[in-house]
């Protein structure tokens, strides 16, 4: 059960979503091994496991930092050069909290480890 958790996302399956949650791993529990818990039995079974719930970090997986350092030392000082020629004023905007994976919740994961996303922390890369 706990390396399915870490290795899988509910998602993969046939569950829905990308985050476990408590009735998402009941489910699983029930699916697999035909044993129901209460919420609060589940909640020990999954602390007993070593799982705790963890918040997804917010940052994108395609990030590169190296583009991201250019953009911020070369791009971003001459689009502020040239706003500032016009007396303009530059603003961002974009389309956090729009996306349809958006992840707000927090789902169990390996107690005390921080996780980027729930792709491959099982192998440490995450």
């Amino acid at each position: 059960m706990r390396q399915t958790i870490l290795d899988f996302t509910p998602e993969d399956l046939g569950l829905g979503g990308l985050l476990w949650t408590i009735p998402k791993a009941h489910a699983f529990i029930k699916a697999h091994f035909g044993v129901r818990f209460s919420h609060g039995g589940m909640c020990r079974l999954l602390d007993r496991l070593g799982l705790s719930f963890q918040r997804p970090d917010r940052r994108a997986r395609e990030a590169d930092p190296e583009a991201m350092a250019a953009w911020t030392n070369t791009e971003f000082p001459a689009i502020r050069a040239k706003a500032a020629v016009k007396d303009a004023v530059v603003m961002f905007a974009d389309q956090v909290g729009a996306r349809s994976d958006h992840l707000s919740r927090v789902a169990p994961g390996a107690s005390g480890a921080r996780h980027q996303s729930w792709r491959g922390r099982g192998s440490g890369s995450g």
